[in-house]
């Protein structure tokens, strides 16, 4: 389970993990361009990530993936 608050945002994005599995997580942030921007390894699985405070306005997606599961989100920075 992932949960992205808030969202939109002003400021900054706060990615909360949750999952049984254990196992670490990947994050990748695209730009709408699909331009990737950043990328996070070896999260751990219970954890919060915050992103976005430097981001200029504009939408961006998120690819979150734990071992064989991609789950993508959708994301918007405010001005």
């Amino acid at each position: 389970v992932v949960d992205v608050l808030p969202n939109p945002t002003q400021g900054f994005l706060n990615i909360m993990f949750k999952s049984k599995n254990g196992a670490p997580v990947t994050l990748r942030v695209f730009d709408i361009l699909g331009q990737l921007k950043e990328t996070h390894e070896k999260i751990p699985s219970n954890s919060v990530l915050r992103l976005g405070q430097k981001w200029p306005g504009g939408s961006y997606f998120v690819e979150i993936k734990q071992n064989d599961l991609r789950k993508f989100t959708r994301l918007i920075k405010v001005n």
